[in-house]
This record gives C-alpha cells, structure tokens and sequence, in this order.
C-alpha cells in the first residue's frame, strides 16, 4: 500500500496529513527537582492491560480500606475507596490511595475531594483518569465532572496506542481540557514518537484538539530536532486512526533539470473505502510547460490488485521556442483470479511519442529502452490442457545508422494481436504405458504490422490479417542402450495467412542501411522480426498463403563422466560431472514463401535447417552445510548453566540442578538426582522439579515469578537503549569464547557450471532464407545465443560458452560470451557479486564487437558496444549509516559529428547515503543521467518520521506509477543488498 499521507505547508496554512495510532493514553508528568527525566519509553512499557494490577503502597489491605457510594442525580451509583474517608456536609475527602469507580470511568488519585451535589471532583497527586479501554490520563492535578466526563488535568504525559507500523506516538501538555467523551484540548503540547528524554525530533504547539481514534490538529506548532526550532507549522494535521491510509496533501517537491528548468510537484492522496485510492498530481517545468497525472489503486481481493497511472505534459508553454514533446503516457498493472480456475492478467505501457517518455520519465531504464508493449491474457490450465486468449500492442523503435558518421534514422515497428487464442496440450502418453507422447500447440487470431521510417518510407499490412497455426508434436524416448539416451521427436507445422508479400513489389532492404550495423542490441521483441523488410508504398500485399512443415529433431545424450578429487588425508574435495549432449535438427518444407510471410512473431521467423548442434556441460559439485546455502556461517552461542533465565511457573523451565548441591534456597531443599536421572533431558528436569519443591514451614516461599531476571535486568539500564546495548555486549563475548557446533546436514552443492556449444550447418543458406548482407534472425538461429550471427553465410556458428559461479550464498559470478572461430570473442556479458556482512559490491559488464568482413564494411547485425555498471551498498538500513552509490560508463566510441568522436562518457550514477535512528531517519539522493535526449542530473532528500510518514522530494515516478520501475525507492537508491541475493 501507499506510504502514509505527509504535510504540505502552504504560503498561509501548512496541513500535515500522516498516519499514526488509534488510542491515547497518559501517565504523570515527571517529578521536577534534581530527579532525572525518565525516558518516553517507559510510558509505552506501561502496559494498559495491567492498570488494574496497580496496588497502593504501604501495609493497608484492602479489606481495611474505607468504602462508599454515591448515587449522582443521573442515577449512577460512584462507588469510593480509600484509605481515609472524612465527610463535611455535601463535600467527601478521601486520602491514602483513592479509587472512584462507575460503570467504565476509573479515577486514582493520592487525594479526592468529591461534592455530592454538583458531581465535582479536585484529584491530587499521581492522577490517572481512564475511561474505556482506549482513554487514560495521568497528570499531577485533575478538576473532573463525573456526571458529564469533562474536566481540566494539569502536567499530563500521555502517549497513543501502537501504530501500523509498531511505534507510540507521545504528547506533553501543561494543560489539558476534557471537552468531551472522546474529544481533548491541549495547551503547550509536545508531541513525538522518540524514546529519548530529549527527543530527536518533536512538533510544538500552543494549542492542540486531541479527537481519539481519529485525529490531533496542531495550531502555531513548530517541528524541532533536538528541541531546537526547526520549521514552524502554522497548522498540522496529525491522524490517531489505525488505517494505514489517510486522505491528504502530499508534501511540495522542487528540483532542477538543466532541460526542463525548475520543477515544482504536488499531489493530493485521496482513499476510496479501505480496498481503493487514488493519487492526482500536477507538474510545472518552468522551461517547458504543465504536467497532469493520476494513479489509481486497488486490492479486489487477496491475490488480486490493479493499478492503472496515466500522465500527460503539455509542453513549450514557457521557456524559449523548440520542438514540442509532449504527450501522454498511460501504465496499467492488473491481475484477477477469476472462478474456474481462470486467471486475468494486463501489463499496460501506452505512451505517444519515444521522445515523450525519453525527455519526461524518471527512470533511466525507461529513457534507453526502445520498446513500448502492452499485453493482456486470460488463461485457465485444466488438465493436461491450456487454453488463453491474448491481446498484445508491440511498439519497437530502433536506429538505423547512415554511411556517414552521426547521420541515420529511426525507424518504428508496431505489431498488434488483437486478439489471439491459444490452446495447448502438454505431452502425455497415447496408449497406456507405451512411451509415445503426444502435444500439440495451435493458435488463432488476427493481426497487423506497420513500418515506419523517418523518411516516410512505410510498410503497412491490412489492418485484420487472420493466421491458424496447428503443431501437433509426438516424441519417443528410447530405451537406454550403453548408457546412450536417444529421445527423437517429430512436429508437424501447418500455418494460414490471410494476406502475404508481394514479391513483385520494390523493396527497401534495412540491411543496405546498415553496412557498419545496428547500434542498439536486439532485444527479443526484434529477434523475432525476421530478416527486417521495409517496402515502399506500393501493391505489396497480396493474398493468402498456406506453409507447412515438418522439423525432427534427435536429442542424444551420452554416458557421462564423472570423477572425484580427495584431500590428502582421503576426504572428498570435490566431484567433476561432465555431460555431453548431441542435438539433430531438420526443418523442411517452407521453401520459397519464407520471404512472403509477414513476420509478426516467433510463430512466422521459421527457416529450413539443417544441422547439428554439439556441447557439453561441466558440473562441479561440493559438500556444503545448509547454513552455508542460505548465510553466512555464525558461530552458535550456547548459555552457560548459570546463565540460563531464572524462570518457574506452569509450561516454563524451571532453575537447572547446581552441583555440589550450591546455590539451593533456604528451607526447600532438592533431593539429589537418582539412578539415571541425571542424564534425562532438560525438559524432563523442568517436569519434576516442582514435584521435588516442598515447603517445611509454615511461611511462604519466594517463588520467582516469570520474566523476573529480564526485569531486573531491565532496572539497571536508564532506557531500552542501553539495555540493547549490553545485550549486543554480551551475546558478542558468548559467541566469540562458543565453539563452532553447526549441526546443520551436509548435502551436495553445484559451485561451479560450465557451457560450451556450438552448432554445425549443413544447409548454409537455410532454404534460401538467408540473405547475404542483411540482418537475419530467425528460429533456429536464435536458440544458440540472444545475439545475433546470421549476418552472413557460415557453416559452424560461434562457440557459445556460459559460466555460473556461486561458491556460497552471498558470493556468485556469471559469464555468457560466443567466440567465433576467426573474430575472436564476438560478445561478452558478466556479473558477479559479494556480500559480506552489510556490505555489497556488485558489477555487469556488457560487451559487443563490430565485425568486419572488409576493410569497408562489417556484418549486419553486429555492433560495437561495451558498457560498465558497477556498485556498492553498506550498511543496515533499519538502524545506523547506509549508503550506495552505483555507476554507469559506456567505453563505446561515438560520432557526435562526422568529425567529432567521443572515446566514452559517463550514462548514469545513483547514489545515496542515509541514517536511520530509533525513530527518524534522513537520506540524501543523487541521481545524474546522460541517454537519449537527456543530460541532467537531480538531487533529492527524504526524512523519515516513525510512526507518522515521509518528507521530502522524492516522490514516484508517474511512468512506472503501477509500482515498477522507478516508482519504488529502491530503484532510487539502487537496491538493496536482497535485491542481488534473494
């Protein structure tokens, strides 16, 4: 859900919308003098469940005590006890220990004077006033009507029940009025969620109105750090309700872009029931123009939400003249579990214009990456049986360099499916237990394609081109013989286009633009295009087209090798598995219309093959405890028989037997153990110690009552504070002076896997797809490597390698290249990452060659890229010093102007460094991007206040505002270390 609602102070009047408990309570002010101030605390200590527990002090017992009634003119009957009762006329005093009591209203004071006739009381001396299970009010001087339950209290302390998030909520008052059953007044009020006698943080008013279970409205308050005056508030708002959400102002936020000028942000956060809310916010770039957006949120039920976000700029309203980019973005993020087993998914991403979302968007990943896509599918899996219904608008846009430097054009591909049905049935045995499996996978829907250049070249389809795709598939695993496992299968293709190219018609071939290839990588939207075709406006559409195929394919998996390496002393340091595997695979039967289908998909890019594909993979295997896998080894702290709690009492451990018979209590002696009893376990010890327990006298023992040692222990330290404190203290020197007694089972552990493939053609030109000098990527080319190496006619494709390091949980590296065997490492992506302790380091490198077939010309479908991103996270982010930085540098040379090369520059830095006390926290950000249209870089803050909110400038991002992306704070601050090691 939403963080909770935070001020916006206004030029006249500041509201402060936050969330924070439901119920208040109070306790006495503190004792003035030379006596120290007790910790805020210790008010939360107190529980509310043990008021009634609270006894007076001296030797009176109750039975002595002086009891009255009172009928009031209501007829409620006050029922008074005391330890001294004196009566003079209409007007009762009651001293020692005094106790009022009607129906749920519960007065205690030292003193009570009490008129019979008006209902007034005066309450002296360690007041507490409690009415219900959700007021309390303590105070050294109370003036209470018991008839109306109003009054004025003097030097209260109180403080707010819990809040969603675990935190009190604490307020001081010289005065307070009771104006009525759930409403109070406040004078000279401080209010705070810190433990600390001087709080870290604290607003300040003169005059507060306290409503329980709803609200407190501060007027002329101040927000102070550390008592000192901070930021005056005219007016807050502060809520005491146990919803997590609140209506309300966002705070103001104000940054500069060096593109858009000064930027001011506010939004206003409005719930809708308890399941619902939405967030409108408004922009001003003072060198561009206006931006409006809206988010709306919703949880339909337990696993169900929706989260719909629409943004749009109107721009080159201020500033000086230039090419007008605005638009509108509209994000959408839905799932809905639906009855029968069927499930609703949509993943919305509409935006107008690439430059829209490259000049306005906030989050780096968004500005660079070319692909729009917005999907939605319903599914329902029954059986064997899958059956969905799709809905898809792919929008790709990629740049297709010039024979000049620094000159090209983009050119835009959108695709839609609009809609599609699939139905699939997975493998399952025809006949009883004879291993034959049948599947199929078909489809059918409609579909539309259009290309479009920056120099006006299109490509348009039909806007309904229907295709029918049925593939049933049969595979036939082979008994092993030899240790040779042999699976073939066969699949059988057929395929309907309601409309094809006309291969009379003249055509602009992409691959004649990209002599020096493609500066973007192929992202798996691309790989499925085909071998790219944008064809002038001309009779280029023909009619329909039928292709079928037929693909066998050999799955041959060896006898695998195995062997083990010991230590000298005969242990086992490690086992090395190697499992080769030999793959046959025959397409035919496209043929010709491979260059008149319409590539929309995957299901169209299929070419004639035949070929091999030959690898192995090396597995490396060691013995690792569970703790290992899932943490860092801890050595494991084990208590000393003196040092276990001194606990007695139904369902716990009682005091462990002392040898020697030492430490045993006065008048309760134990009997020494007997037989085997001393070896029985610890919870058979517990059983039968309070049977061996007698008292041989008539006085009462001191039995120790639960949790006494921890409370004791408590009562030397001032606060929790130094109470944790020591506890870290000590729980330190136990685990330092234990012995290592990891008790956790041993199992086989991969570390390390190791990839080589690589595949041999037989037809070279796959059925006359192929065609020289033009980016080409189809099925089976991309089942070897993402990247692309069709550029050119060959017989073995690169050597495709791919590394999995991860010795433990928290340490792992991954490395995936392809190696030609006459240019050398043609692509190359690796991460690797540690962590120890609160620190993480973590670094990618991405790297990609141009490959030259002449001294002029280089392969389609290659480019030159090499790109660095590395980062470090320390710290604990719940409590202490925290911090990140991660960087961002692109090595690749570019043509700023066909002159002018630049060597490398900086694409991205975000870094961020925070404290987070025991009830506030404060982080400073830094972000700085250089992609696309944009160059700039912004510095934002966010301060933290326990149990109420967040302050600050760094809001969500309307383009990621389902949730995504740079909508979360931990894009902004790069992650945390569970990001890396989940």
């Amino acid at each position: 859900m939403r963080l909770l609602p935070i001020p916006c102070i206004a030029l006249l009047v500041c509201s402060v919308w936050v969330g924070s408990g439901s119920k208040a309570y109070a306790r006495q002010a503190q004792p003035q003098g030379d006596q120290p101030a007790q910790p805020q605390r210790e008010i939360a200590s107190k529980s509310v469940e043990n008021r009634a527990a609270d006894k007076p002090s001296g030797p009176s017992d109750t039975a002595a005590r002086s009891k009255s009634s009172v009928s009031s003119k209501e007829g409620e009957i006050i029922e008074f006890v005391a330890d001294q009762q004196d009566e003079n006329g209409d007007i009762v005093t009651y001293n020692g220990y005094a106790i009022a009591t009607s129906g749920n209203l519960r007065i205690q004071a030292d003193r009570m004077v009490y008129n019979r006739v008006t209902n007034d009381m005066v309450a002296e001396g360690n007041v507490v006033y409690d009415e219900g299970s959700d007021q309390r009010v303590t105070a050294r001087r109370a003036e209470i009507n018991t008839a109306t339950h109003r009054g004025t209290f003097w030097e209260t302390t109180g403080f707010t029940d819990r809040t969603a998030t675990g935190e009190y909520v604490f307020f001081t008052a010289e005065r307070v009025v009771k104006t009525g059953l759930q409403t109070y007044e406040l004078y000279n009020a401080t209010v705070t969620a810190c433990e600390d006698v001087v709080p870290k943080w604290s607003f300040t008013s003169k005059r507060a109105e306290l409503k329980i279970d709803d609200r407190i409205k501060l007027y002329d308050s101040i927000f102070r750090i550390r008592g000192l005056p901070f930021l005056p508030l005219p007016f807050t708002w502060l809520p005491t309700t146990k919803k997590e959400r609140k209506s309300g102002f966002l705070i103001p936020m104000t940054g500069n872009s060096n593109q858009k000028g000064r930027v001011f942000r506010e939004a206003y956060f409005q719930t809708l029931g308890d399941s619902a809310d939405i967030t409108i916010r408004g922009d001003i770039y003072s060198q561009r123009g206006i931006g409006l957006g809206a988010q709306f949120r919703a949880q339909t039920d337990d696993k169900s939400y929706l989260r719909v976000g629409v943004y749009s700029v109107k721009d080159r309203l201020f500033g000086p003249a230039g090419e007008n980019e605005g638009g509108t973005a509209i994000v959408a993020d839905a799932i809905q579990y639906l009855p029968h087993g069927w499930v609703a998914v949509a993943d919305v991403s509409a935006v107008t214009s690439l430059a829209f979302r490259q000049v306005f968007s906030d989050d780096i990943s968004q500005v660079i990456n070319p692909v729009r896509e917005s999907t939605f599918f319903a599914y329902n899996n029954f059986g064997s049986y899958s059956f969905g219904i799709l809905a898809d608008n792919n929008d790709t846009t990629v740049f297709s360099p010039g024979p000049i430097p620094s000159t090209g054009q983009n050119i835009e591909i959108k695709t839609r499916h609009t809609p599609e049905a699939n139905f699939m049935a997975y493998p399952r045995r025809l006949i009883g237990s004879v291993p034959v499996y049948f599947s199929f996978d078909s489809s059918a829907g409609i579909l539309s394609r259009s290309d479009v250049a920056d120099d006006g070249s299109t490509f348009t389809t039909p806007s309904a081109v229907e295709r029918f795709d049925f593939q049933p598939k049969i595979t036939v695993p082979l008994p092993t013989v030899g240790g040779f496992t042999v699976t073939p299968s066969l699949l059988l293709s057929g395929t309907f286009w309601g409309d094809s190219l006309n291969q009379a018609a003249p055509l602009l071939q992409l691959g004649s633009l990209t002599t020096r290839g493609v500066t973007a990588p192929p992202s798996p939207t691309n790989a499925s295009l085909g071998s790219t075709e944008l064809l002038t406006l001309a009779n280029n559409i023909g009619g329909g087209i039928f292709r079928h195929y037929a693909e066998l394919q050999v799955d041959i998996r060896p006898p695998s090798f195995e062997k083990l390496y010991k230590d000298d002393d005969g242990s086992t340091r490690f086992k090395h598995l190697i499992e080769p595997y030999i793959t046959y695979r025959n397409i035919s039967g496209i043929g010709d219309e491979f260059n008149r289908i319409i590539k929309f998909d995957e299901r169209d890019a299929v070419a004639n093959t035949n070929e091999f594909e030959c690898g192995f993979v090396n597995r490396f295997f060691i013995t690792r405890k569970e703790s290992d896998l899932i943490r860092p080894r801890r050595r494991r702290f084990r208590m000393s028989p003196a040092m276990e709690p001194e606990q007695a009492g139904p369902g716990e451990r009682a005091h462990k037997e002392k040898p020697d018979g030492a430490g045993g209590q006065a008048g309760v002696p134990s009997d020494p153990p007997t037989g085997d009893a001393g070896s029985k376990s610890q919870a058979g010890s517990a059983k039968q110690k309070p049977e061996e327990t007698k008292l041989e006298s008539g006085e009462q023992t001191d039995l120790t009552e639960p949790g006494a040692a921890a409370k004791q222990k408590q009562a030397q330290f001032k606060n929790q504070k130094d109470l944790r404190k020591e506890e870290a203290k000590e729980a330190k020197q136990g685990s330092r002076s234990a012995q290592d007694t990891d008790d956790s089972p041993s199992q086989a552990y991969e570390f390390l896997s190791i990839k080589v493939a690589q595949k041999y053609f037989i037809d070279r030109n796959f059925g006359g797809a192929l065609v020289p000098g033009a980016r080409n990527q189809f099925y089976p080319l991309l089942t070897l490597t993402g990247f692309d190496y069709g550029g050119v006619a060959r017989a073995f494709s690169p050597v495709n390698v791919s590394v999995r390091y991860r010795p433990l949980a928290y340490i792992y590296g991954d490395l995936r290249m392809d190696i030609g065997p006459d240019t050398g490492v043609r692509d190359l992506t690796t991460a690797v990452a540690a962590r120890k302790g609160n620190v993480t380091v973590e670094g990618e490198w991405y790297y990609s060659k141009q490959v030259n077939i002449t001294s002029n010309s280089f392969e389609p479908g290659t480019f030159a890229g090499s790109q660095v991103f590395t980062g470090v996270v320390f710290g604990d982010y719940t409590r202490g010093i925290y911090g990140g930085s991660r960087v961002g540098y692109d090595f690749t040379k570019q043509f700023l102007t066909p002159t002018q090369v630049s060597s490398g520059r900086l694409t991205n830095t975000r870094s961020f460094i925070g404290y987070n006390w025991d009830c506030c926290g404060l982080q400073f950000n830094y972000n700085t991007f250089k992609a696309g249209l944009r160059n700039e870089n912004a510095f934002t803050f966010t301060f933290t206040l326990a149990g109420l909110g967040t302050y600050g400038t760094d809001q969500f991002s309307q383009f990621a505002g389902t949730g995504g992306g740079g909508g979360k704070k931990g894009s902004k601050r790069m992650g945390s270390p569970d990001d890396f090691f989940p």
